[in-house]
């Protein structure tokens, strides 16, 4: 009874010392498991909240380019107030001249950066078909180098004079990226520099892709880069490695910002 007994115990033993690093390794997958989609779920969080961002974003600047009188909105001669969605065509030809390359102040984004199509519709014995066009805003961006990018319209009234109205459809195209963030740091401090507000201001960066100045532009990538204009010049030397960074930047009148990094 005692050698039987003894024969279970250490059969026993064998058992627990053989089920200890299987209860460890099930252990730790669980772990790895739990981490994986807790992380998992952050990051989809995060997702949903940058869609979110850009999609409430854009829904503004629609709502800014159609109906504010410092954008495209028709305003009545005796200056009583715009009209909701309709376009001044005066207006728009002007955009399309002034900022080209480079988004309106007036629905200014400085985190997004975007691009702006209107197009006229007119009616023929074939159907609805697309006439005049008139763009502003980016002219470049790259899918390469930009995070999300989402596209929007709504129908419009173009007001070419009191008598003469057309329809038509604004569509704008807005997306988010590193060259945006580092752009849209950099001309919010020109503002703030050209308004005397700040002299100096400084703002932290994960950047992913070397950025440079060159050619009046603030560019980014190597080989096939995109390249946006900018508010100031800029006097910085070039990013040429991803990382964190704090971009230091200090305004010099009438229209330069330097920038250390």
């Amino acid at each position: 009874m005692n050698c039987e007994n003894k024969l279970k115990g250490k059969a026993k033993g064998q058992m627990s010392f053989t089920l200890k690093p299987f209860t460890m390794l099930m252990i730790i997958i669980m772990l790895i498991f739990l981490y994986v989609y807790l992380n998992s779920n952050e990051v989809k969080k995060e997702e949903a909240k940058k869609d979110l961002e850009i999609r409430s974003a854009s829904t503004d600047i629609l709502l800014l380019l159609a109906n504010s009188e410092d954008c495209l909105a028709y305003q009545l001669p005796s200056g009583v107030s715009a009209y909701a969605n309709i376009i001044d065509v005066n207006k728009l030809e002007e955009f399309s001249e002034v900022y080209n390359g480079i988004e309106p102040s007036c629905a200014r984004n400085y985190d997004f950066g975007f691009r702006v199509e209107v197009v006229e519709i007119v009616m023929t014995s074939m159907g609805p078909r697309e006439a005049k066009k008139w763009s502003f805003g980016v002219q470049n961006f790259s899918r390469e180098y930009h995070n999300n990018l989402v596209s929007y319209w709504m129908p419009v009234a173009l007001k070419y004079s009191e008598k003469e109205v057309g329809i038509g459809k604004i569509r704008l195209t807005i997306f988010d990226g590193d060259l945006q963030k580092v752009a849209g740091f950099l001309d919010r401090s020109c503002t703030m520099g050209r308004a005397g507000l700040i002299n100096q201001t400084s703002q932290a960066f994960q950047i992913s892709y070397p950025i440079s100045y060159e050619g009046g532009q603030l560019c980014i990538g190597m080989k096939n880069k995109a390249c946006r204009k900018t508010l100031c010049d800029i006097n910085m030397e070039n990013i040429t490695a991803k990382g964190n960074y704090r971009l230091e930047v200090s305004f010099e009148r009438p229209n330069r910002l330097i920038l250390v990094t």
